[in-house]
Order: structure tokens, then sequence, then C-alpha cells
């Protein structure tokens, strides 16, 4: 388990690599929140965080790979972080798309219903 304060909120954001999920990973990052960046695209959520380690003196932010259009990443992410931490406090279920024609997910859900919804609540 990683080391962490009592007090000190972990909290999960998805698509926290841009939009209101970023804003949202810095102002909490600035109240002194443990940050878990859950994010589809490596090189955008890379650019992220520099941002946000950057407009805040908390350090406690990291990205964690997450595709909400696929359940074996939603998985492997939910392994991953429960390795690592004993607890949730809050979960942020920022990410979200609206695609422009008709797509599936890897597990045959319509993209945005799969990305949106699903993805989430699974």
């Amino acid at each position: 388990m990683n080391t962490q304060s009592e007090d000190q909120k972990i909290i999960v954001i998805t698509g926290a690599n841009s939009g209101i999920g970023k804003a949202t990973a810095i102002a909490l990052a600035k109240q002194g929140a443990r940050i878990i960046m859950a994010c589809r695209d490596a090189e955008r959520a890379n650019a992220a965080i520099i941002e946000v380690l950057s407009a805040s003196p908390n350090q406690t932010v990291e990205i964690m790979p997450l595709d909400l259009a696929s359940i074996d990443s939603i998985n492997a992410f939910a392994e991953r972080f429960q390795k690592k931490y004993d607890r949730l406090d809050v979960l942020i279920n920022n990410a979200g798309l609206v695609p422009i024609k008709k797509e599936l997910t890897k597990d045959g859900f319509e993209m945005q219903m799969g990305v949106n919804h699903i993805g989430h609540f699974y």
C-alpha cells in the first residue's frame, strides 16, 4: 500500500487530461488531495500532469491509464488502484465523449453509452 496521510483525500478523476477534469485536478491538488488522473491518452495525460504539478505545491498527483471504452482496461485500472490504495474517498466521473459517427467500444457497446455511462458504472 502507498503511504498516505489518513486525512489526505484520495480522489480519482476520469478524463483529467483536459478541460473541466484538468481544472478540477488543479483545484483539488491545491487543496492537498492525492489525485489520480485516470486518462486514456498517455501523451495528453503526461502533458496535463506537468501543468497540474506546476500549478500546485502538492506533488501527490499521478496518472493511471484508463480507457472507459474497454472493460479490460477498466478491470486493469481497478486492480492497479486496489494494489496501491486501501480506500477511495472521491470519484469524479468526468470523462465523456460525443462521437460524430456511429462507433462501438471494444466490447460492442455504442461508444457514447459505453464510455459516458457503462464504463463509469462498471
